[in-house]
């Protein structure tokens, strides 16, 4: 996510994870598809970014926009059959209790709080969230206009990513599994929060390309390496007040 590509995505390697996900031990059996599923989308997701990138700041065929929203589009939608899949796994039945995207998400992440959830469960909820707010930013990035929602809700679910650390790290019992999600999720979350001011307040997009300003990615991107590094303490950021140089 932080300017490398993924080379995990290749059918070779897919069936590497596949097959290490069923022999993990730690992972039940009856969650081995959740896992695998998600997986396929989550090693999609560094070369996406790193295409969206190449597209903010490198020459490029103008087709190659819409190419990239078709692509992120197929990976919401698998977004939202994966929740589908999780509501069956929690409950036992499809209900369809989700009228949205986002209040599926956030009640994912507020159930995983719970301190009778197994290890690997949260893990998967917080591969999850990790991939869903990639996917909201990319989207909105490359058209606010046609996404304007997205933004709205990876705000959301980023705070209920940072509430849900500060859940598990008030039980004692819990904090390797908060310390897990920190280091898997909580960056990304970090940097959606962090980058708030400056991707929201309803900004045109530009007139050339009909995206946010290239200037308004980086920040988010320099905000993803800034977080991903190891922080002392838990101050919240403000690089998202950063304004562009002249």
């Amino acid at each position: 996510m932080t300017g490398k590509r993924c080379f995990l995505y290749r059918d070779d390697w897919q069936t590497v994870l596949r097959a290490a996900i069923r022999n993990d031990p730690i992972i039940p059996p009856d969650q081995a598809h959740l896992a695998i599923d998600l997986w396929a989308s989550l090693t999609k997701a560094p070369n996406l970014m790193q295409d969206v990138k190449d597209l903010f700041f490198n020459p490029i065929s103008p087709g190659r926009r819409q190419d990239l929203i078709r692509c992120l589009l197929a990976e919401y939608e698998h977004m939202k059959r994966w929740l589908v899949l999780a509501e069956q796994y929690q409950y036992g039945t499809n209900n369809n209790r989700w009228l949205t995207l986002a209040e599926g998400a956030t009640a994912l992440l507020q159930e995983a709080t719970f301190r009778e959830q197994p290890i690997a469960w949260r893990v998967l909820i917080g591969t999850y969230s990790l991939n869903l707010l990639v996917n909201l930013r990319l989207l909105f990035a490359l058209s606010p206009l046609q996404f304007s929602e997205m933004e709205s809700v990876s705000q959301i679910i980023a705070k209920r990513v940072a509430h849900m650390v500060e859940d598990l790290d008030s039980y004692k019992n819990d904090r390797l599994v908060g310390g897990l999600f920190k280091s898997q999720t909580l960056w990304m979350a970090k940097a959606v929060l962090s980058t708030r001011d400056c991707w929201g307040g309803g900004m045109p997009p530009t007139e050339s390309s009909g995206m946010i300003d290239g200037w308004r990615f980086k920040t988010w991107t320099d905000a993803m390496v800034e977080w991903a590094r190891p922080h002392p303490g838990d101050q919240h950021q403000t690089l998202g007040n950063r304004v562009p140089e002249n």
